[in-house]
């Protein structure tokens, strides 16, 4: 709806009246337009209605009060924008806490190692008492860098991954970094991850290496998101950090059969995202073909991760070979497993049977007796894999192998 206006007698008051509307095609006057325009801040009023001191105009636009220039007419004014009023403690009050400049304060949570040691302390001292809680995503837009990296998991069953997770945290916090963890057990779950990894704009994904599916690569590619492959070496598709698994079946099969032992069975799981399970096969099954009189079992389980599957695993050897002599198995809690079950029958261990497991889990140096276990520098892979991702690491660096240890306990 227009306005018009003009000066009114008295000095404190102006007269408004709703402009005539005008006739357009296909609208009738006299009827309301489907979509009035608002109030115009046009240039004179024409007097109608008398509207003085305190009155306004119900239209959601207010009319200031004319007090000075009777010549000059009254303009409505526009809707002030409230201030917006989230709480959050900024980053300026930070630092007018800490007593350093706003770059300083910045540097603190996004640089630390550029910081001193006492001016960073002082800013995340001021940080904790003023509650305040960094804004990561205004940080990615402003640097186009973003501090956050994405971890996939295929488990949490697992001790070895709890190790690694604290290499990757020790890293984090070396390098002011911060972690969002997710867990994938099919290549459908870890492109799904990977896709909300890369929607929330992380600096990085840190995957579990060997396979990944089509989709979840073309993304991390496309999006010239940097990612790395740890667990396994060599690394198929980006930087990798992690050990040789076949150079490590190798030596822990030549371990039972330079003991003399020359009926082996090797528990194997080839399930999704299994490649660091499915590398050691064939380092088992050439380490036996390469010994004169030595023949090999192979005995495939559903998960690795159970106390019973283990149990049952050898429950299921021993039916198809009584005369095995060594069990080796994919993780410890597995090889846990067998020990019980060899222990239900009466089998001595390693007297009668051999049992080594794979992974140096809590549980292998518990047992009774303990186990013979392969043992990943876990925490070493995590740290070294969040490194390779900070701004300024090489992109074609080569992989690094953490290396790993036979534990020779009382099982073998």
């Amino acid at each position: 709806m227009g306005w018009r206006g003009r000066n009114c007698r008295d000095s404190r008051a102006i007269r408004l009246q709703p402009a005539r509307r005008r006739s357009r095609r296909g609208h009738r006057p006299g009827r309301p337009a489907q979509n009035p325009p608002r109030p115009a801040c046009g240039d004179g009023f024409t007097p109608q209605r008398l509207l003085c001191n305190s009155d306004r105009v119900q239209t959601g636009w207010t009319m200031t009060e004319q007090t000075a220039d009777p010549g000059a007419a009254v303009l409505p004014e526009a809707p002030k924008r409230r201030a917006r009023q989230s709480g959050r403690v900024t980053l300026a009050e930070v630092a007018r806490r800490a007593g350093v400049s706003l770059m300083s304060a910045s540097n603190a949570f996004r640089c630390p190692e550029k910081l001193r040691s006492d001016t960073l302390q002082r800013v995340r001292t001021a940080a904790q008492e003023l509650g305040y809680i960094p804004d990561v995503l205004a940080g990615t837009l402003a640097s186009g860098q973003s501090p956050v990296v994405g971890v996939l998991l295929p488990t949490m069953r697992n001790s070895s991954f709890e190790r690694y997770l604290c290499g990757l945290r020790r890293a984090a916090r070396e390098t002011g970094r911060r972690i969002i963890l997710s867990f994938a057990d099919s290549p459908e779950s870890e492109a799904e991850a990977v896709e909300t990894f890369i929607g929330l704009r992380v600096g990085g994904v840190v995957l579990i290496g060997g396979d990944h599916s089509a989709a979840t690569l073309r993304m991390l590619r496309q999006t010239a998101t940097p990612f790395v492959e740890t667990w396994l070496l060599p690394a198929g598709a980006g930087k990798g950090v992690g050990y040789d698994a076949v150079a490590a079946m190798t030596a822990m099969t030549a371990l039972h059969l330079e003991a003399g032992r020359r009926v082996l069975a090797l528990i194997d799981h080839d399930g999704a995202l299994a490649a660091r399970f499915r590398l050691r096969r064939p380092a088992f099954e050439a380490g036996v073909a390469g010994c004169d009189g030595a023949r090999g079992l192979i005995h495939p389980v559903q998960t690795t991760d159970s106390f019973t599957e283990g149990a049952a695993a050898m429950a299921g050897i021993l039916a198809r070979e009584p005369q095995v002599q060594a069990v080796i198995c994919p993780t410890d809690t597995i090889a846990a497993g067998a020990l019980f079950e060899c222990q239900r029958r009466g089998l001595r261990v390693p007297q009668d049977i051999a049992i080594s497991g794979w992974g140096n889990y809590e549980i292998s140096a518990q047992t009774l007796p303990s186990l013979t276990t392969l043992a990943i520098n876990a925490e070493a892979i995590g740290h070294a894999a969040l490194l390779s991702l900070t701004p300024g690491a090489q992109a074609d660096s080569p992989p690094q192998d953490t290396g790993f240890q036979i534990l020779r306990r009382d099982s073998a």
